[in-house]
């Protein structure tokens, strides 16, 4: 017997009463995970050392129990289909974005104070070597996350990195008759970095990688009621960054000095190929002109915050398709 890594899965649901765990089943693990999802299950022990005379310690008593995971998974555009969600949709909704669904011709996530608590249950499926092989299965409730969206080099695609915090409810094994297989029916491949929009106050940014950092703080609330000791995940706060790597530019061609001494910002926009946008109202510099070097030349690397554009609740934007 041994669990082969390349075989791991995982599985997202939304859950329809907040922090009451789901079952799920196939159409449960349509997301298209890169690579393996990592996890870490964490019970807090309370150590006791009683006064004996000794040094040695009695046995601990088991806590709260949490399930920490972290995922990579692809960003890509349902072409043929712009008004549908694509499955990873559901991880920007557990990560405090509203889906606001323009019927035929588009679906938009937009970072929102109102969506701090809509979680997910979670399973781990580990799979056993063999023709028929049984599963250990992982398993966790209310979970929230937060997300970083990056593109490494330009010429691949933009991917996205979730991590998750949720109440874990269970490690237990899986019989081979039960096991679940992914059903992923999503299948448009994603666009890589060429013939795209990167520009930052109108002006257009030669880069070669960016990330855009939700920055939810994830907190899990106790409750002495629950037999793990938590209700489940909120996000707590958020303060979204943007990281980019453009070249160094003369100040009378990218007035950024200024910008950065006067507490000025302006719009940033990436486009990633005929279908996919993400909008950002009101970037502000918080750190530029620290050298370094890509390809033989300098660039400015710039650490942004995303601020609130005209209404709130839309320091970032993420649209597949148009707005109808």
């Amino acid at each position: 017997m041994a669990f082969i890594a390349v075989k791991r899965t995982m599985g997202v649901k939304l859950e329809a009463t907040p922090y009451t765990a789901e079952t799920l089943a196939n159409t449960d693990y349509n997301i298209r995970f890169i690579g393996e999802p990592e996890y870490s299950p964490e019970i807090e022990m309370y150590a006791r050392k009683i006064a004996r005379g000794h040094m040695s310690f009695d046995p601990s008593i088991s806590g709260k129990r949490e399930l920490k995971v972290t995922a990579k998974f692809e960003i890509y555009a349902v072409a043929g289909a712009l008004g549908r969600a694509p499955a990873y949709g559901k991880l920007f909704r557990i990560s405090g974005c509203k889906e606001i669904v323009y019927p035929g011709v588009g679906v938009g996530y937009a970072l929102h104070g109102d969506y701090t608590r809509v979680p997910a249950s979670i399973e781990i499926q580990e799979r056993d070597e063999g023709a028929s092989p049984s599963c250990l299965v992982i398993k966790g409730r209310g979970g929230m996350g937060n997300i970083k969206l990056t593109f490494d080099s330009v010429g691949q695609p933009m991917y996205g990195t979730i991590d998750i915090r949720s109440v874990l409810t269970s490690i237990e094994d899986r019989a081979y008759a039960s096991i679940i297989t992914p059903s992923i029916i999503d299948t448009d491949l994603p666009d890589a970095i060429l013939s795209s929009t990167i520009s930052m106050f109108s002006e257009t940014q030669r880069i070669s990688k960016t990330t855009i950092d939700f920055g939810n703080e994830l907190q899990l609330y106790s409750d002495p009621s629950k037999a793990e000791g938590y209700e489940g995940a909120h996000i707590a706060n958020r303060n979204p960054t943007f990281e980019l790597d453009p070249d160094l530019e003369l100040l009378a061609t990218h007035g950024d000095y200024s910008r950065w001494i006067n507490n000025s910002t302006g719009a940033a926009v990436v486009t990633m190929g005929s279908h996919l946008r993400i909008d950002m109202p009101a970037v502000q510099y918080i750190k530029q002109f620290s050298p370094s070097s890509r390809e033989g030349h300098v660039v400015n690397a710039k650490n942004c915050e995303l601020k609130s554009g005209a209404s709130g609740n839309d320091e970032f934007v993420f649209l597949q398709g148009a707005i109808a």
